[in-house]
């Protein structure tokens, strides 16, 4: 026969735990192999070089990772901190917006291309993040920060700043860190229930 009151505190000990795992969703870094995709929930710092047509990345102190491949997509989450350092040899690596990135057709003819640059880009062709007006763009040993703000929710678009280096192609997707409150009411009929529960 169950044990009423060993149950109960199974049962209470459960509902915190669930709680607490809400108020951290989306506080957790991730690897797809599948899509080469990082989900970057934490603040991270991240080393980047370029090298073969390609950049890739090693992302510290936010959870172990694999190193990145190629075409590595990023997705960041609005109100955490990245900081993004040049550690190769070469290859400017700049951030443009959808926008900025769209005259120069990322997806067409060939996926994974861009049509060259007209010129080498610089640090005013990058995209400025709304955080800090600072210029997504990096020279070796250069770094940047970037906390994206919720205006800053889309796509971008990271490449090589020098014209004839369209291999270099990636994307970064911010998206927004899920509000707690949103669960509010879950937790709330969660709580009434434990509450009723515990009153049997």
């Amino acid at each position: 026969m169950v044990n009423l009151n060993s149950l109960k505190i199974f049962t209470t000990v459960l509902f915190f735990k669930f709680v607490s795992s809400i108020f951290v969703f989306g506080a957790v870094n991730t690897y797809v192999a599948s899509s080469n995709t990082y989900t970057l929930g934490l603040s991270t710092d991240i080393e980047l070089t370029g090298g073969s047509g390609n950049f890739y990345f090693d992302f510290l102190g936010g959870g172990d990772l694999p190193d990145s491949t190629q075409d590595t997509k990023i997705i960041l989450n609005t109100t955490k901190t990245y900081t993004f350092t040049h550690v190769g040899s070469g290859h400017p690596f700049v951030v443009l917006s959808d926008t900025q990135m769209a005259p120069y057709n990322p997806n067409d003819p060939d996926p994974g291309l861009r049509d060259s640059f007209p010129s080498t880009r610089t640090a005013s062709d990058a995209y400025v993040a709304a955080s800090n007006s600072e210029s997504l763009f990096l020279n070796i040993t250069d770094s940047f920060t970037w906390t994206p703000t919720v205006a800053e929710i889309g796509e971008y678009w990271y490449t090589c700043g020098i014209a004839g280096h369209k291999d270099f192609l990636g994307e970064i997707e911010v998206v927004a860190v899920p509000e707690s409150s949103n669960y509010a009411l879950l937790i709330g009929a969660l709580a009434v229930g434990l509450v009723a529960f515990r009153r049997r």
